[in-house]
């Protein structure tokens, strides 16, 4: 008889895992390479918001819109680029790329994702220099 559990956690606990866990990352011990469409790597944070979250998607969805933002008329998104991902109603999300705060601009890319379950309401990522990482890990 198998006595593993099978308990599938469920998107309440990995948000709460989440909003304890990643406050605590501050620089990286390594570096991960969790996409293979694009050429830049993640720090340990975002690694583990991809696991815990089970968001590889992001980094995927990331990685795909690296040729239009480089090819951008703003040049600030070659050397830094702001990536937010809103939760946009129960099961819906937006992705978005900006050239710096987000604020008093327009993004530079928007992609809506109409079915997510992505756990937070809210996750900025920052992409600069070939890494991607959380705000603190700046």
């Amino acid at each position: 008889m198998n006595t593993m559990s099978t308990h599938k956690i469920t998107r309440e606990e990995r948000r709460q895992t989440l909003e304890e866990t990643l406050p605590h990352f501050h620089g990286t011990e390594r570096y991960h390479k969790l996409t293979v469409l694009g050429d830049f790597v993640a720090t340990d944070g975002v690694a583990f918001l991809a696991e815990t979250g089970e968001c590889y998607w992001l980094m995927d969805a990331i990685a795909c819109h690296q040729g239009r933002v480089q090819g951008h008329h703003d040049l600030r998104l070659r050397d830094f680029q702001l990536w937010i991902v809103r939760r946009v109603g129960a099961d819906a999300a937006r992705l978005e790329c900006w050239a710096d705060t987000g604020e008093g601009e327009v993004a530079a890319i928007t992609q809506e994702i109409p079915y997510s379950d992505f756990p937070l309401d809210e996750i900025k990522l920052y992409l600069e220099g070939g890494v991607l990482m959380l705000p603190g890990e700046r």
